[in-house]
């Protein structure tokens, strides 16, 4: 991801309190960035700005919820094969449920997280940018 890129992903997605540690893990320490990433998706994001989380969502679901929120037909994707790359909202959801591990896809309001998968946890989650929040 460029710095511009992290810096946003930061700032919309990431609570307050924890910004700063992300970033450096971002820039400095991607393999423990990945560890969050992939396993406490919830402790990095502000809950109160999950939209849906659960396992039941596949990629025309994520697609269609991703759509309400958002003018915008493309985004970047977070920490998988095709990270920091600017693709149309089809392709990010696409590549971020074919990642195997921690992945986001992350457009200008909204953006789509998933974890690992560990058997009965919620593993998908679209969050609103904290530009759109209430409270």
């Amino acid at each position: 991801m460029t710095k511009v890129q992290q810096e946003y992903f930061a700032d919309q997605f990431v609570r307050k309190d924890l910004r700063e540690r992300v970033l450096h893990e971002m820039r400095k320490k991607p393999d423990r960035f990945e560890w969050r990433l992939c396993h406490d998706v919830l402790g990095m994001i502000d809950e109160k700005a999950i939209v849906f989380g659960g396992d039941k969502l596949n990629e025309a679901q994520a697609i269609a919820q991703l759509k309400k929120y958002t003018r915008e037909g493309n985004g970047f994707l977070v920490f998988c094969a095709r990270d920091g790359e600017i693709v149309l909202i089809e392709e990010g959801v696409e590549a971020c449920f074919a990642s195997g591990g921690g992945s986001a896809f992350v457009m200008d309001k909204v953006a789509l997280f998933k974890e690992e998968y560990f058997f009965g946890s919620p593993d998908k989650f679209i969050v609103l940018a904290s530009s759109l929040r209430k409270g």
